[in-house]
């Protein structure tokens, strides 16, 4: 009663000992955010792929999307402020309460999606005016990681409180449009210089 859900994300652990009860509580807060990670692993995966069929290259792009997830429930643990609050020692076990306060958590994560946000905007508006194909297409290379990190983030949220999850300044397929355009548009050519550049 003293952590209601609205308010707490709660996880129980147990252990012969203090140390080992807090250990898994913390795992178990952990496991709650595994799944909608591991889904949206997946989820951006099928991105890539789809991507990929239009002739485009993800694979830097796959792998940071992995990391950015994998990461999370790390992120989520260590950085959102989850505390074990209560313990109760019964016979040979110690059992224990991990909580993590919603809103203070959730304001965490909502300030460094804004952040990321204006830097997704930035690498977007920098492709678009950039000059030369060359460089539309490294900034909305750099975009598409943003973008991986942003949606990451935002995983985090959903499970936290899941009204203060937002939409991204631009969907997925639109940057990939946007990325496949400048891709197709790059050309590389090769200017040898020296004694034999002639021959």
């Amino acid at each position: 009663g003293q952590y209601p859900e609205l308010m707490y994300l709660t996880a129980v652990g147990h252990g012969a000992d203090q140390a080992q009860c807090e250990a898994d509580a913390r795992g178990a807060m952990a496991k709650i955010f595994k799944a909608q990670v591991s889904q949206v692993t997946s989820q951006w995966q099928g991105y890539f792929s789809q991507a990929s069929s239009l002739g485009a290259s993800f694979t830097a792009e796959a792998t940071n999307i992995t990391n950015f997830t994998s990461v999370s429930t790390d992120k989520a643990l260590d950085g959102l402020g989850v505390q074990v609050k209560e313990h109760c020692p019964e016979a040979a076990t110690v059992h224990c309460l991990a909580v993590l306060e919603r809103d203070p958590a959730a304001g965490n994560l909502k300030s460094k999606i804004l952040q990321l946000d204006g830097e997704l905007r930035a690498k977007i508006n920098q492709g678009d005016s950039a000059a030369n194909q060359t460089q539309k297409f490294m900034a909305y290379a750099a975009a598409m990681e943003k973008l991986a990190e942003r949606e990451a983030l935002n995983v985090d949220l959903r499970i936290v409180n899941a009204r203060h999850a937002s939409q991204a300044p631009i969907d997925f397929q639109a940057l990939v449009a946007k990325f496949t355009g400048a891709q197709a548009a790059v050309k590389v050519g090769l200017k040898i210089t020296g004694t034999e550049s002639k021959t």
